[in-house]
């Protein structure tokens, strides 16, 4: 194994451990899905700042809220951001942005929030929704509404 390859694995079993230590009862494909987040990304877990990242997402979201369904994966990702709360301001505009329209199940408009913010999308969220509606009426699949 090469040393990079090394210390990226090294790293990864590091924040899993961590993860696993520090933030008990998530399912562990949320302490899998972090640690190699934080990992891909070079950087160790900083409890301390995800800990501020999750204050951040319970003063703007209530107990049942729709972004806690993927709680741990969320917070991580925020503090990853160079600015948390801008972060999180730049999902919750997307998805309810996406909430408007016929996209499907709310889980998945959370997790299709996440991934149009970490590409730098958020701009392009109408033409996105425009797009999805359109190829959705071009086929003949059932269209799961919730």
């Amino acid at each position: 194994m090469n040393k990079e390859l090394k210390n990226i694995s090294d790293c990864f079993l590091e924040n899993l451990n961590l993860l696993r230590k520090e933030f008990k009862f998530e399912s562990e494909g949320s302490y899998l899905a972090g640690g190699l987040l934080y990992a891909q990304n070079n950087k160790s877990i900083d409890v301390k700042h995800i800990k501020e990242c999750y204050n951040i997402l319970k003063k703007k979201t209530g107990v049942f809220s729709d972004y806690r369904t993927i709680g741990l994966h969320l917070i991580l990702e925020m503090s990853l951001a160079k600015n948390p709360t801008q972060y999180f301001e730049n999902i919750k505009y997307v998805y309810e942005t996406i909430n408007k329209s016929d996209f499907f199940g709310s889980y998945y408009k959370i997790i299709a929030s996440l991934l149009i913010c970490d590409n730098n999308r958020e701009k392009d969220i109408e033409n996105i929704i425009s797009r999805y509606n359109a190829d959705l009426a071009n086929t003949n699949q059932c269209h799961p509404k919730r």
